[in-house]
C-alpha cells in the first residue's frame, strides 16, 4: 500500500512537471507567435499579398522588371526567416507569368535593371530545385556576357565598364544603381554553377564602378560617370554626376553588402570591395541628419533648403549598415545608426483602414540630374497614390530595412 502511494505522488508531481513544462512552452510558443505577427516584415508583406493579387504586378503595371522584383527579393527575405510557404507561391506567381512555356523569360530589354528579376529565378532554383529556373537564369548570364552564339545586349565604356541601358540617352554612362540591379545575381549564379566568368565579371564590374564614382574626400560615390562626358549632367573633366544621391548610393551599399556575403575572402576583388565598403559606411554614418534620423535626398547637403529626408534611400542605407555589420565587417557603430535610422523610418509609416502600409517622403524614380537645383526640383511622393505611378522604391526599402532589423 505504502509503495502504491508512493508510486502515485510520484506519478502525480511528474505529471505536475510536465503540465508545468507544457504551459512554459505554450507561453513561450504564443510570445513567439506574437512577436511575429507584430513584426513590421510581417504585417506588410501579409498586407502586401492580399492586395495585390494575383501577382505583384497589379501594384506597378510592369511585367519582367526591377520594380517588381526589388519587392519581392525583400519578401524572398522575408521568408528565409519564418519559412512562410504563401510568401513563395506568390513570388513563383509573378515569375511564372513572365516565362513561356519553355521557361524563356518574356520581354527582356538591354538594361542592367532587366537583369535584376533573376535573383527570383535564383531563389526560386534553390527553393524548389526545379531547373526551368537556372535555365532562365543563364538567359540573363548571356544576355549579359554573351556566350559563343551572341554577343552582350549592353555596351561597354572604353574602360569596360557596362553602360546602363543600351539606349542613346545612356551610352557611355555607369550609373550606381546597376551594380545592385546585375551583379549580386551575376555573382550568384556564377557560385551555383562553377561559372568563373561570371564570377570574375561581377566583382571586376563593381571594382571598376567604383574606381571611378567613389570620393575619398566625402567617402560617397558620385550619382553616376559619363565616359565620353558629353552629357548635359556630365562634369567636363571627370565625367562624374555633380551630386551624391541618397538612393544610389543606398543601391551601391546593397550591391557591396550583398556580394560580400557570398564571395570568399579569398577571391582577388575582396580586399578591395571590403575596402569600398567599410570607406562608404564611414561616410554615410556621417552625413546621417542627428535630428531626424534619417538620410536625405542629396547626402552631404543635409542643411540646404529644398533638400529633404528621403525615406527609400534611408531604408536602403539602413539594411546595407546593419547587415554590414550582422556579417562581421563593421563595427557595433552600424548597428546603432542602423537602429536609429530603421526607428526614424517608422515615422513616415501609416497603416489604412484596410490594413495597407501607406509609406511617405520617398522620391520618385530619376535618372542623374544637372546640379543640386535639379536633384530638389524634383519633391517627394508617397505609395500608394490614387492613381497614376506607384513609386514602389518606399515598399521595396520598408520591407528590406525590417527584414534586416527583425531579424534577432
Amino acid at each position: 500500500m505504502i509503495k502504491t502511494k508512493l508510486k502515485f505522488k510520484l506519478q502525480f508531481k511528474q505529471l505536475g512537471y510536465q503540465s508545468s513544462l507544457f504551459f512554459v512552452i505554450l507561453f513561450f510558443c504564443c510570445s513567439a507567435y506574437s512577436q511575429h505577427n507584430n513584426k513590421f516584415s510581417y504585417t506588410f508583406s501579409e498586407a502586401l499579398i492580399q492586395h495585390y493579387q494575383p501577382n505583384i504586378s497589379s501594384l506597378t503595371n510592369k511585367n519582367w522588371s526591377n520594380n517588381n522584383s526589388v519587392i519581392l527579393q525583400a519578401l524572398a527575405r522575408v521568408h528565409l526567416q519564418n519559412n512562410n510557404q504563401k510568401y513563395i507561391n506568390y513570388i513563383q506567381r509573378y515569375i511564372d507569368s513572365q516565362l513561356d512555356a519553355q521557361a524563356n523569360i518574356i520581354g527582356l530589354s538591354p538594361s542592367l535593371d532587366s537583369i535584376h528579376p533573376g535573383i527570383l529565378l535564383l531563389f526560386l532554383y534553390e527553393q524548389s530545385g526545379n531547373a526551368n529556373y537556372l535555365y532562365a537564369a543563364k538567359q540573363l548570364r548571356n544576355f549579359l556576357l554573351g556566350d559563343g552564339e551572341q554577343a552582350p545586349a549592353i555596351g561597354k565604356t572604353s574602360n569596360g565598364i557596362y553602360w546602363h541601358k543600351n539606349v542613346d540617352k545612356y551610352k557611355n554612362v555607369v550609373s550606381l544603381s546597376g551594380t545592385f540591379m546585375a551583379y549580386p545575381f551575376l555573382l550568384r549564379y556564377g557560385l551555383i554553377t562553377n561559372d568563373s566568368v561570371a564570377i570574375n565579371t561581377a566583382t571586376q564590374q563593381v571594382r571598376l564602378v567604383s574606381e571611378k564614382t567613389f570620393s575619398p574626400v566625402k567617402k560617397l560615390p558620385w550619382h553616376g560617370w559619363n565616359a565620353s562626358k558629353d552629357k548635359v549632367w556630365a562634369d567636363p573633366e571627370t565625367g562624374l554626376a555633380s551630386q551624391h544621391w541618397s538612393r544610389a548610393t543606398g543601391w551601391y551599399a546593397m550591391a557591396l553588402v550583398d556580394i560580400l556575403e557570398i564571395l570568399p575572402p579569398s577571391h582577388p576583388d575582396y580586399p578591395t570591395l571590403k575596402h569600398y565598403f567599410i570607406q562608404l559606411a564611414a561616410g554615410l554614418m556621417q552625413y546621417q541628419d542627428s535630428h531626424t534620423g534619417m538620410w536625405f535626398h542629396v547626402l552631404d547637403q543635409v542643411n540646404t533648403q529644398g533638400n529633404y529626408p528621403e525615406f527609400a534611400g534611408t531604408g536602403l542605407i539602413v539594411t546595407a549598415l546593419r547587415k554590414g555589420q550582422r556579417i562581421g565587417i563593421l563595427g557595433r557603430k552600424a548597428k546603432m545608426v542602423a537602429e536609429k535610422g530603421w526607428l526614424a523610418m517608422q515615422s513616415y509609416i501609416t497603416k489604412s483602414k484596410d490594413g495597407l502600409f501607406k509609406v511617405t517622403s520617398v522620391a520618385p524614380g530619376m535618372g542623374i540630374q544637372k546640379d543640386f537645383s535639379a536633384y530638389i526640383a524634383i519633391r517627394p511622393t508617397e505609395i500608394p497614390v490614387q492613381s497614376g505611378k506607384q513609386h514602389f522604391h518606399g515598399y521595396m526599402s520598408l520591407l528590406l530595412a525590417a527584414a534586416e532589423m527583425e531579424m534577432y
